[in-house]
């Protein structure tokens, strides 16, 4: 069993890792941006 302050803390760093991704995808594929919903739409 761990602390829930241990999971908030792997949390946090999972979602840096992940927002530090995908900051480099859309870079490298402007074409496909998950947050452009029109985008996507048409």
């Amino acid at each position: 069993f761990h602390a829930l302050s241990e999971f908030d803390e792997v949390k946090r760093s999972c979602r840096k890792r992940l927002d530090g991704h995908n900051k480099r995808r859309r870079k490298s594929q402007p074409d496909i941006t998950s947050g452009n919903p029109v985008a996507s739409i048409q």
